[in-house]
This record gives C-alpha cells, sequence and structure tokens, in this order.
C-alpha cells in the first residue's frame, strides 16, 4: 500500500512538472512573439518617419531655393526699372586721334617722368591706339623705331581683361557655397552682377567664387565687400 502510496505521489509530481514546463514554453513563444511584432511595428514607424522626414526636407530647400530665385528676380527687375528710368546721358564726341607725333610724345613722356606714373602713361598710349586696330601698327612702328621706346610697348597694361576672381569662403557643402554665392550678389549686385558665380571644390571643403572680373572690379568688390563686414580675397589670373 505504501508503494502505491508513493507510485501516486510521484506520478502526480510527474504531471505537474510537465504542466509547468509546457507553461514556461507557451509563455516564451508568446514572449518572443510580442517583441517580434513590436519590432516589426518599430521598423516601419522609423521608415514612415525617415520617409515623411526626407520630403519635409526636400519641400523646404525647394521652398528656399525659390524664395531665393523671385528675389533675386526682384532685384534684378528693379535695378532695370530704375535704369528705364534714369534720362539717357548725353555722350559726347570721342576726340579725334592723335596721329603719330602726339603718341611719340607720350611715349617721350613715359621714359623720363616719374616711376609711379609710367603706367598711367602706358595706358594713355593704349587709350590713343585703341580706336582704329588698322592704323596702330603704322604708328608703334614709328614710336620703335625713336630710341629706347620699344620698352614702353611691351609694358602695356593688361590688367582689364577678365581673368580675376574673388572668393567669399569656403564652407563644408555644395549647397551652402551656392547661397553664399547668391547672397553676396544680391548685396552687392553694382560690382558682382556681371560676374559668373563658380563652386570649387577643394581638399578642404567648397570654395565659394565669382570669376570673369576685371581686377579693379575685383578690387572694387573685395573692398566693398569687407567694409560690410564679409570675407573676400581677390584671386589672380592663372600663371
Amino acid at each position: 500500500a505504501q508503494e502505491t502510496r508513493l507510485s501516486r505521489e510521484l506520478s502526480a509530481q510527474q504531471r505537474t512538472s510537465e504542466a509547468e514546463a509546457a507553461r514556461i514554453v507557451a509563455e516564451s513563444e508568446a514572449y518572443a512573439e510580442r517583441i517580434a511584432r513590436e519590432r516589426e511595428e518599430h521598423d516601419q514607424r522609423l521608415a514612415r518617419e525617415r520617409v515623411e522626414h526626407e520630403a519635409r526636407m526636400a519641400n523646404e530647400r525647394e521652398a528656399h531655393e525659390q524664395a531665393l530665385a523671385d528675389e533675386l528676380q526682384e532685384h534684378r527687375e528693379s535695378l532695370a526699372a530704375a535704369r528705364a528710368a534714369t534720362p539717357p546721358s548725353v555722350v559726347a564726341a570721342p576726340p579725334p586721334r592723335p596721329g603719330p607725333e602726339a603718341i611719340a610724345a607720350v611715349a617721350t613722356e613715359a621714359e623720363t617722368g616719374p616711376l609711379p606714373e609710367i603706367e598711367a602713361v602706358v595706358e594713355q598710349v593704349a587709350m590713343l591706339s585703341a580706336p582704329n586696330p588698322g592704323i596702330i601698327l603704322d604708328d608703334v612702328e614709328e614710336v620703335q623705331k625713336a630710341p629706347a621706346r620699344p620698352e614702353v610697348v611691351t609694358r602695356m597694361s593688361t590688367s582689364g581683361g577678365r581673368h580675376w576672381g574673388v572668393t567669399v569662403g569656403q564652407f563644408p557643402t555644395r549647397d551652402a557655397a551656392d547661397r553664399m554665392l547668391i547672397r553676396t550678389a544680391l548685396a552687392e549686385l553694382p560690382t558682382l552682377g556681371e560676374a559668373l558665380r563658380k563652386v570649387v571644390q577643394g581638399s578642404k571643403g567648397f570654395d565659394a567664387n565669382f570669376v570673369g572680373m576685371t581686377e579693379e572690379s575685383a578690387d572694387l568688390a573685395c573692398r566693398r565687400l569687407e567694409a560690410r563686414g564679409a570675407e573676400c580675397v581677390v584671386i589672380g589670373p592663372p600663371s
């Protein structure tokens, strides 16, 4: 009888253990399913938020670029209206072109004048010779026949070429450099209105440059920008 009782107790304990093990397995499977479902929902929510964020950023960028373009167009229209409202100025007729004697006299002045005035005199020679390229050859030949006058011809200034530019800063992204170029052009239309905007990628970032300028216009633009507290460096022509 005692063995029968012990056998029944052992069987009951075994059934209890099996039921507990089945319950633990069921709970583990339910927990794993819940974790997987929550992870999937979390991933889907993150994907939706990422798509919404990218769409919002694209819309904001497009609206910002459109606002800048509209502002630039308004500035151009106001400038055109101001020019149209300004009465045309009377342009005086150019003085008669001097002959070889006058050019030779200017060249002699360049040879004997003080050093700071030589470049100005050479520019005067270039201006006197510019109106008629067909005749300038004969005049220059006569100037070159005089002693030491070929030096004056070879030192003629070439600073008027549009091979200069300015840089207004270096930025981590191309968009930032483009925005700075647009803002600077709007703020300094008189000196930068006809310059070309160019973003150059370097080893440390993107340079915001204005190119296609003369040396005088580049220097003037930098002086005006520095007076506003902006960064500006003149870029010379490539050597």
